[in-house]
């Protein structure tokens, strides 16, 4: 890719969206999060990257306990674990909580690949991938590990179910899909 180039193209999505919402009012969610009351560092204690690029930790100003794992390197994947986690969540099943962080208007860090991000809960582990074992014997949520798993085949995910214990002794689904395909 051309330097500058990802740059240019965000600069264009975000001046069609700001025409597209003239006249709106302002997003206003508990969802929906500023990028200036956040404090942002590289993140990736496993030193991978995967389809949602490098990882960001973002840690709120006024209360650096709430924290975020962030994705940001492409729209979609930021959209689809946003997505997929309320649908897990409206489906009863235990997902760390996840945010929309929106660009604040004077944000000058260049951290960010698109300006679509995704902040999910970060989570105190007690074991990062247990075994099936260990999930039935340490987790209050156990049952939820075979709903983690229909959701995985339902939508066809090819990356690595990931389902750590917390420190609250609860499963997690982390890392969701990067698309919706869904099949018969």
């Amino acid at each position: 890719m051309r330097p500058g180039l990802g740059k240019f193209m965000m600069e264009l999505r975000r001046e069609s969206k700001r025409r597209e919402n003239q006249g709106k009012p302002p997003l206003t969610s508990p969802d929906v999060v500023q990028t200036a009351d956040f404090t942002f560092s590289l993140f990736d204690p496993l030193e991978r990257e995967g389809d949602s690029g490098t990882l960001l930790l973002a840690r709120q100003k006024g209360d650096r306990q709430r924290r975020y794992v962030v994705k940001h390197a492409c729209t979609d994947c930021a959209c689809n674990e946003y997505v997929y986690t309320k649908l897990a969540q409206a489906m009863g099943y235990t997902m760390p909580g996840a945010v929309l962080f929106q660009l604040s208007p004077a944000e000058k860090r260049r951290y960010f690949k698109t300006e679509y991000l995704v902040g999910i809960r970060y989570i105190d582990m007690e074991i990062e991938a247990p075994s099936y074992a260990e999930i039935r014997e340490m987790a209050s949520n156990w049952q939820e590990y075979f709903s983690f798993l229909g959701m995985y085949a339902m939508f066809e995910e090819a990356d690595s179910l990931e389902t750590p214990l917390g420190k609250d002794r609860k499963i997690y689904r982390i890392d969701t899909t990067d698309a919706f395909p869904l099949s018969f």
